[in-house]
């Protein structure tokens, strides 16, 4: 899934379908790893609703995480999530820049083919 030139979104929690999606050009990340990332976001959504996207943006190697809901979700707490979010980030913060780094080699190695 690609947002623009720059951002890649390489995994999705969605509590309205109950679904988890891990970019497939990242399964070659360590079990471990990709685990961590799954309970994190799918542990985010089961406790706020709605839908949070992990994105990676190539100029800046980085991941930034995205959150919304349904017009329709009055039980979705957008602040309860972004503060989550925000300790997530900093719980995991070594994580999340290795991730960062492999997607960074994995994605420009795919343009240069």
């Amino acid at each position: 899934m690609t947002k623009d030139n720059d951002d890649v979104i390489i995994a999705v929690a969605n509590s309205y379908i109950s679904k988890y999606y891990l970019d497939s050009r990242l399964q070659t990340l360590p079990v471990e790893v990709k685990n961590t990332l799954r309970v994190n976001l799918v542990s985010l959504t089961e406790e706020n609703g709605g839908v949070v996207e992990a994105i990676f943006n190539n100029k800046n190697v980085s991941i930034y995480f995205k959150s919304y809901c349904k017009d329709t979700d009055f039980l979705y707490d957008e602040i309860g999530i972004n503060l989550k979010i925000k300790k997530m980030i900093k719980d995991n913060k070594e994580l999340i820049s290795k991730i960062a780094l492999f997607c960074k080699i994995k994605f420009n190695n795919e343009n240069l083919k």
